[in-house]
Order: C-alpha cells, then structure tokens, then sequence
C-alpha cells in the first residue's frame, strides 16, 4: 500500500538547513493500521506529509498504491489525493461558511465527474453513522470539538480512499471523545479494509494500532 525508500525533508530556515527526516524506508502494507510515534520535532508529521502528497521529499521516493505520487504533475497529484487518500489532521479545518453536510460533500464535488445529489446521499449517510445526524445543518461553529472531529472523519470518507493518514486525531480531545474516534478509525480498518497511519505522541493510544513504528531524530528508531 504505502511505500518510501530513503526518504528525507530537509527545510530551509533563517537558522540553516534544518533535517526533519533522514533516509526512511518504510513498507506499510494493505489492511494495516499503523502508529508513527516519537516526540515532538522527531520528524513524524513530516513524513505523513510526504505520504500523503502534501509536501514533496527533499530526495527518495513515496509510492501510494504502486504509484510514485511525486512523479505525478500537481493536477494528477491533487486527483489522487482526493480519490485514494482521507486526512484527518490535528486541528478540524472545516470551512466555517459551509454546512457540516456541505463539508463532508466538498470532495465528493471536486472533478468533472461530480454527482450533486449522490455527493449529499452519501454525505448524509455518512454523518448518521457517525452519530450526527442531527447536526448536518448545522455550522462547525455550533458543534463541539469531538463533533467536528467526527464530520472531518465523515469527510475523509466520502471517496471511499483506501488509505487514511492521521496526525495528532485526538489531541485536544477529552478521554470518552477520544476513545470514540478510536473505535472509528478501528472500525474503518477492520469493516472497510481501509490502511490507516496515525501519527501520535501518545503510547498508550498508539498501542491500539496493529503495529508501530518509532522515529526518532528523523530516523527510525529500534
């Protein structure tokens, strides 16, 4: 599923060059769940990035189901983040003008083959498994933390990708909320075979993964 060979990052700062990753391989195949841990600045984020299309590898290469996503043009790239890859990041960033059932359909529109009213069925359906039901009209601002967290994972699935990336899910979460994002990134695995990577700093709920992986000073760790 999820390939890199001798990643790095290298960003370039006021200070000098900085060295986020150094030389990653990692094989992450089809059906896992994955926990990246390591302290902060340790260079876990940076690399969910490159898997994730979001921020090009200094030098290496990240391949996404047999296809090396940073050979592709940025359009080619765009369209298969959106149709192959779901994210949920650490803060929600939902569109505060927008609906809660308006930004779970987002992606579901974006390409010439979009499908309004099969975009909203599906956004529908996906809010009531959720438990929301009840908020699909209402604005980001009119729901708690843990509800947004819940319409961003809702959104993530909306093209059914193969592949979930996670960084940080459940940081400013309280314990119940947490747990209950848990047991949806556990039923996304299991039920729809989908891979997740989590990066988390927290062991205890990176042990609920399948398999983790440390990294630490940009390098994988023993």
């Amino acid at each position: 599923m999820v390939s890199c060979s001798a990643v790095t990052k290298v960003y370039a700062t006021e200070r000098g060059k900085i060295e986020a990753v150094k030389g990653i391989d990692l094989a992450v195949p089809r059906g896992q769940f994955a926990a990246v841990v390591g302290r902060s600045g340790s260079g876990k984020s940076s690399l969910l990035a490159m898997i994730g299309g979001l921020s090009r590898p200094t030098t290496g290469r990240v391949e996404v189901e047999d296809t090396d996503i940073w050979a592709l043009p940025d359009g080619g790239r765009a369209q298969f983040r959106n149709r192959r890859i779901g994210f949920v990041f650490q803060f929600p960033s939902l569109l505060p003008t927008l609906r809660v059932v308006d930004n779970v359909a987002l992606p579901a529109l974006l390409g010439p083959d979009r499908d309004v009213a099969r975009a909203y069925a599906q956004a529908s359906d996906l809010l009531a498994q959720l438990g929301l039901a009840d908020h699909m009209d209402a604005y980001p601002a009119e729901i708690s933390a843990g509800e947004q967290r819940r319409v961003v994972i809702a959104r993530a699935l909306i093209n059914a990708p193969s592949l979930l990336l996670a960084d940080e899910p459940t940081s400013d979460l309280d314990e119940e909320t947490e747990r209950g994002i848990m047991e949806q990134f556990r039923a996304m695995n299991c039920e729809r075979g989908v891979t997740v990577i989590m990066v988390t700093h927290n062991l205890r709920l990176a042990e609920q993964a399948e398999r983790i992986v440390h990294i630490a000073d940009g390098r994988l760790a023993a």
